[in-house]
């Protein structure tokens, strides 16, 4: 039994996700804490499956790519059926933290809050994402604070946090529920932030808990793949949370600005407005 569970996903990147949960076995009252990673990647199942067997790590081989959101439900239902956990940490496995990373959480007000860090490009004192904004005129969001030097931060409203890093206590799970797992990778997070607001919980950048993220690890490569999700999920998120005439003017403006920007990849394009429109 752990007050504290620690949640990622692998997706075609073992030996990251290896230095990863090396990482946060020097965590300080790692005691506590239980850490799932699940396996996206039926390829690499050996490899998990030749890892020394630890008390506070679990592994859970899907045998099929669940996604991120639906991988991330895997482990946060385990976690859930633990009467004593008090929170969980939802982390992509690209990423550089201190060892104080859950103490600093914990101290903070994460009953009422989903909680984010700030969150750095990899090696760099650049800011990737200190929350979001979502724009009905572009059809899709913003990441305010984006590429902007750590000391000219400056707090601004915002609509979600960063998937690649949420601490959620337990209560804010049993009562917003799980990712929904029709987004797969990318909006599951604006998605969770909206149902959760409607459920009067806050959302908040802690700034003195600072992270390092090399961005989209997991895809990194695929270009054509993210877009597709991309434009998939932007329909999909529209359709799930807007209402008329922001849905309309959100889906036209997010097709229009994919078209543009997706000359190159009209093959995963056209895809993903097909199953945004179906799924």
């Amino acid at each position: 039994m752990k007050s504290i569970y620690i949640v990622t996903t692998n997706w075609g990147t073992h030996d990251m996700t290896k230095s990863f949960v090396d990482r946060l076995l020097g965590l300080q009252g790692i005691e506590n804490i239980e850490i799932i990673v699940v396996n996206n990647s039926s390829e690499e199942n050996i490899l998990f499956n030749n890892w020394k067997k630890k008390e506070n790590i679990q592994i859970i081989n899907t045998n099929k790519n669940l996604g991120y959101a639906g991988g991330i439900n895997e482990g946060l239902e385990i976690a859930l059926k633990d009467s004593e956990m008090k929170a969980v940490l939802v982390t992509n496995n690209d990423v550089e933290f201190s060892d104080t990373l859950i103490k600093d959480f914990l101290k903070e007000d994460y009953k009422n809050n989903i909680l984010s860090p700030l969150i750095l490009l990899k090696d760099t004192d650049i800011i990737q994402n200190t929350g979001g904004r979502i724009s009905y005129l572009l059809g899709g969001t913003i990441n305010v604070n984006k590429n902007v030097s750590l000391e000219k931060y400056k707090k601004k409203k915002y609509d979600f946090l960063s998937g690649c890093m949420l601490f959620l206590s337990k209560e804010i799970l049993e009562n917003v529920g799980l990712f929904d797992p029709d987004y797969i990778a990318y909006y599951e997070d604006v998605d969770y932030c909206l149902r959760a607001k409607k459920r009067k919980y806050g959302l908040k950048i802690i700034k003195g808990i600072q992270i390092r993220h090399f961005h989209s690890a997991s895809t990194f490569g695929k270009h054509g793949f993210k877009k597709y999700l991309l434009t998939r999920n932007s329909i999909i998120f529209a359709r799930k949370n807007l209402k008329f005439p922001g849905k309309q003017i959100f889906i036209l403006m997010s097709l229009i600005r994919g078209f543009i920007q997706n000359l190159k990849y009209l093959r995963f394009y056209i895809k993903g407005i097909k199953e945004g429109f179906t799924c």
